[in-house]
């Protein structure tokens, strides 16, 4: 008796084992073709279950609505859900980014919290956009000293409506702005960006890829008196060159919207980017990474 049932024992290891063969050689005939499946290198991302993005910024990168009716979505969850799904994985996002937020604030509110910098080192994506409201906040200042006013304006819009009707009086104040706008302060603005850089670099992960938005000109939608525009326009290609010059030494890849049609997709303030325009914005920034 025994001696049968040590044989079925035999047996029925024998007949699993056969069974757990040819399941075996099944799975791995039916297994997805190498050349189908995307590696890290092909990519642009790491080849892994999860791609783990942080946003940084200001009202572009939240993605700003003017109306709070229509909810817009913002351009770094757009480019990151393409690029999960193109790379057969599920995406994590954790956006920071903060309406009014210039490159100084950047440094001094956002980048100095324990949750950003533990974001920033798990991330295998990090978009950047700030510098707009560094322009802005410039263009706020200026008019309120040249106008000579006690109280500041709430944004770029306000300001540049006083100052449309104060130039209608006295005309010779556009040279007072001009002149003004072009002593701007740009040893003060590469500072911060790359104090900035330097506290992303010293967290960020070796194989993290970082882009950064360069800055679309918002006088194209604001009807500005052309030499005012022109100012801007200087200080904008200035402003972007200095991005420019140190993407190299950060290891960024710069995603230019201003070459793009971005300011031509914007909301009604003239300003920020609509749907249309944070598509857009996506689309170069997926080309960047």
């Amino acid at each position: 008796m025994k001696k049968y049932r040590k044989a079925a024992v035999i047996l029925s290891v024998v007949l699993f084992a056969a069974v757990l063969a040819i399941f075996l050689k099944k799975a791995e005939e039916s297994a997805v073709p190498p050349e189908t499946v995307r590696t890290a290198s092909e990519s642009g991302t790491k080849n892994r279950e999860e791609i783990f993005c942080t946003v940084l910024g200001d009202s572009i990168a939240k993605g700003y609505s003017g109306d709070k009716s229509v909810w817009i979505e913002c351009y770094g969850r757009i480019a990151v859900k393409q690029t999960a799904i193109d790379n057969g994985c599920r995406y994590k996002l954790r956006n920071y980014a903060r309406n009014g937020l210039d490159t100084e604030k950047m440094n001094k509110e956002i980048l100095v919290r324990d949750d950003v910098l533990r974001s920033l080192e798990k991330s295998d994506i990090i978009l950047i956009s700030t510098g707009s409201n560094d322009l802005l906040n410039e263009c706020k200042t200026v008019v309120q000293r040249i106008l000579d006013m006690d109280t500041g304006f709430k944004s770029a819009d306000q300001a540049l409506a006083e100052l449309e009707e104060r130039v209608k009086e006295n005309p010779v104040l556009i040279f007072s702005v001009i002149d003004a706008l072009g002593k701007w302060d740009y040893h003060s603005f590469e500072k911060e960006w790359t104090e900035m850089m330097d506290t992303i670099a010293a967290v960020k992960r070796g194989d993290a890829g970082i882009v950064v938005n360069n800055i679309y000109n918002p006088a194209v939608g604001m009807n500005l008196p052309e030499p005012v525009s022109q100012a801007v326009g200087d200080i904008i290609q200035n402003m972007n060159d200095i991005i420019d010059s140190h993407a190299e030494e950060y290891g960024y890849a710069v995603a230019d919207l201003a070459s793009s049609d971005v300011s031509a997709h914007v909301q009604s303030d003239g300003v920020h980017p609509d749907q249309e325009g944070q598509r857009i914005i996506a689309e170069i920034v997926r080309d960047c990474l």
